[in-house]
């Protein structure tokens, strides 16, 4: 059942490889509903003649257009920060594997394992080097590509979805 292992090492520049899908789609929507809300106040305001409500309307607009790349950044940044906490050089090597209940991993810099199992997975997508797949409660790994068969990569999507038939793949 280990048809997919992989090793791989996590850091500074795998972490933003894939940071834009640290940020809930659910929030992204969010903002964007805020922005057009506070967009058409600010808009029948400044129509209306209420320069006040107008400008605290346009500050609404431009908090929730920061919003998400600021969230976005901290993020990151944290992620980072929490890996070198751990990992003086900035960089953890682990190793992954499929068992019938969900994923083993197992921490090579540290020796530390864990199992996920296939019903907390919540959201996976793919980027040129990982598939990073995350939690329900955030918790996220990465499957390495480059230690996948060609064919092991066009089936790991499909074989993710059918162990887990309410994951969202992100685009």
């Amino acid at each position: 059942m280990d048809q997919y292992r992989t090793s791989g090492t996590m850091n500074e520049d795998t972490l933003r490889e894939f940071s834009k899908y640290m940020i809930p789609s659910r929030s992204k929507w969010l903002a964007l509903l805020f922005v057009l809300c506070f967009g058409g106040a600010a808009a029948l305001n400044f129509a209306g003649g209420n320069i006040v409500m107008t400008v605290i309307c346009t500050l609404g607009v431009v908090v929730f257009l920061v919003e998400i790349p600021l969230l976005k950044r901290r993020f990151l940044r944290n992620n980072i920060a929490r890996l070198r906490e751990n990992y003086p050089d900035g960089s953890c090597r682990y190793e992954s594997f499929f068992t019938i209940d969900g994923i083993q991993l197992h921490n090579l810099s540290n020796g530390g394992e864990t199992l996920l199992r296939y019903e907390s997975f919540a959201q996976a997508a793919e980027t040129e080097h990982v598939y990073f797949i995350i939690s329900r409660m955030r918790q996220f790994f990465l499957v390495f590509k480059d230690c996948l068969t060609p064919e092991q990569r066009e089936s790991f999507l499909p074989f993710l979805k059918e162990r887990c038939p309410k994951l969202k793949i992100r685009r």
